[in-house]
């Protein structure tokens, strides 16, 4: 990406638009994520990849198909495959080896860790470092069980021990709310305790979402439990844990402005080259999201990549801060606009500006 095509937060008061040449710079970095199913043998209180659907729908292999051969043709060199729950679709290992044999670099799935069997993951193990998992946990055994089902902590964490016996690059992906704060030093110590081969435990702020079917407004961090989450993530870090959240540039900006550096710099959510093709056909630019860019069919992904649809989703909103007291080091961490609304429910003034007022007393 050049200079040119940067976002200037200091300079560029209205949305700044990337350029079809940073487009194709970026995507050469990121994913194309596929959301093969929303089929899933769990009913996770905040899951949003089911949030509002009224049937569950996954794609067929020649979908697939079509749209990795795009996306190598694109650029892409990694591929990333979701859901709903991955290992419940039929094509996985199929959709794997056509990916490496069309030339993808690298592979990563999703799961919630119960349908990874010894058998399973001894398949896996031929892909060698190429592939890499999340696992879905949420905190301690208790904590997560009030989350999934009863049994679920035990199924998964025998998932994990699976994965890890037979060599797999596993990473835990925990959603944080506000009553895992006080437990979450105890539960990461715990994790790489038992579990010392995993890469990352990666935190990822809990949201609601469109259409939720839970109403989890109690377990959304305010400005004050944001910052204690990122002090805490911060120690674990600092101590050798593991640790990062994920995808939120405002932690950045925050961990300058108390100058605890200690955490991994995260991208935005919503960035240029990214792309989530869902198991109906939307493309949006993450996961989460319900704003669609386009409908994919055979042979549309560069057309709607290049969009002004797409370009209006990735682009730096500045609207929003060019009165903000804190523009300047935002615009130094990598944060190109306001925090999503739906970090705690309050749109009336960001998240962000409140954290940060908040942190700057």
């Amino acid at each position: 990406m050049s200079k040119s095509d940067i976002p200037n937060k200091n300079t560029a008061f209205a949305p700044v638009f990337f350029t079809d040449t940073a487009i194709q710079e970026a995507i050469a970095k990121e994913y194309l994520s596929i959301e093969v199913t929303t089929e899933c043998n769990s009913n996770c209180k905040h899951c949003f990849a089911t949030a509002g659907l009224t049937e569950r729908t996954s794609l067929n292999m020649e979908t697939v198909r079509s749209a990795m051969l795009e996306g190598y043709e694109l650029g892409y060199r990694s591929i990333h495959f979701t859901g709903g729950e991955t290992l419940l679709w039929p094509h996985l290992m199929q959709a794997l080896d056509e990916a490496f044999n069309t030339g993808y670099e690298s592979a990563f799935i999703n799961t919630n860790g119960s349908l990874l069997s010894k058998e399973k993951c001894a398949e896996f193990a031929r892909y060698g470092d190429r592939l890499g998992f999340s696992i879905s946990l949420h905190g301690p055994k208790k904590f997560h069980e009030s989350i999934r089902d009863s049994g679920a902590y035990e199924k998964t964490t025998n998932g994990l021990k699976n994965a890890l016996d037979c060599g797999l690059k596993m990473n835990i992906f925990t959603s944080a709310g506000k009553s895992l704060l006080n437990q979450l030093p105890e539960f990461v110590n715990k994790i790489f305790n038992e579990f010392p081969a995993v890469e990352y435990m990666v935190l990822i702020q809990l949201i609601r979402v469109h259409r939720d079917s839970y109403d989890l407004s109690d377990e959304l961090m305010s400005p004050k439990d944001f910052i204690r989450f990122v002090r805490i993530a911060s120690m674990l870090s600092l101590y050798g844990l593991k640790v990062k959240i994920m995808e939120n540039p405002l932690v950045n900006v925050l961990t300058d402005l108390l100058n605890i550096k200690w955490l991994t710099p995260e991208p935005p959510i919503s960035r240029a080259g990214r792309a989530v093709i869902m198991a109906d056909r939307n493309i949006t630019v993450y996961h989460s999201s319900r704003d669609s860019a386009g409908i994919y069919t055979p042979g549309s992904l560069k057309k709607i990549l290049f969009s002004e649809a797409y370009k209006k989703y990735v682009a730096a909103d500045c609207t929003i801060c060019k009165d903000c007291p804190h523009m300047t080091i935002c615009g130094r961490n990598g944060m190109t606009g306001p925090s999503e609304w739906f970090r705690d429910m309050h749109p009336e003034i960001p998240f962000c500006r409140r954290v940060l007022d908040e942190a700057g007393r």
